[in-house]
């Protein structure tokens, strides 16, 4: 699972439900905490909260001093992504197709925004990457979104493929890698090898 670090600190999880804090420098263990359900996808961590997620879809928010539970919040879909804590929300990607904010203070749901999701997909979801109050993630319906962080509404949302060939798998255009910025250009591909280059503010084709 996803390993994290903030600081000179390391937080690592592990599907049994095991959650360890260690200080980089020395190895030496901060805490650890047994959970009583496995762990999907890995830690997020930021604002001093160590974020997992468990195979029933409960986000669970610890303080990364001491692993003491700050909140729960049940949201109700397995996530595929580790949990992304970025300018003062907790970002979480759903196997079907919904991407939520929960804010990192208090474990309440800011928004949910949701996609088509097509009938045959590949297990696994792109991660999002966030760039000056937007998140941007790619879908499994070929198009790659922009969202804002604060309100959850769109900005834009381009196609990078579109479903061809005669069989589903041939139609396969899931974007399940994570996106990359140089400068202000967005990069981005599907799973049948396209790749497009996009201005990161407007969403326009470079």
């Amino acid at each position: 699972l996803h390993v994290s670090v903030d600081g000179e600190y390391i937080y690592v999880a592990h599907p049994s439900g095991v959650v360890v804090a260690w200080v980089g420098e020395t190895g030496k263990e901060l805490w650890r905490r047994q959970l009583s359900t496995r762990i999907m996808a890995g830690t997020g961590v930021g604002s001093q909260h160590v974020v997992v997620v468990d195979d029933e879809g409960v986000v669970r928010a610890m303080h990364t001093a001491d692993g003491v539970d700050q909140w729960q919040q049940a949201v109700g879909a397995q996530v595929l992504t580790r949990p992304l804590v970025s300018d003062g929300v907790v970002l979480l990607r759903t196997g079907g197709g919904q991407m939520l904010a929960i804010g990192v203070a208090d474990g309440s749901v800011r928004w949910r925004s949701r996609h088509r999701v097509p009938e045959l997909t590949l297990r696994g979801v792109s991660e999002p990457l966030v760039h000056r109050g937007r998140a941007l993630a790619g879908l499994a319906n070929g198009r790659l979104s922009s969202i804002d962080l604060a309100t959850g509404q769109t900005v834009w949302n381009v196609a990078v493929d579109r479903a061809q060939g005669s069989n589903e798998v041939a139609r396969l255009i899931d974007l399940d890698s994570r996106p990359a910025i140089v400068g202000d250009v967005l990069f981005a591909g599907a799973y049948q090898g396209r790749m497009v280059a996009l201005d990161v503010s407007t969403g326009k084709r470079r």
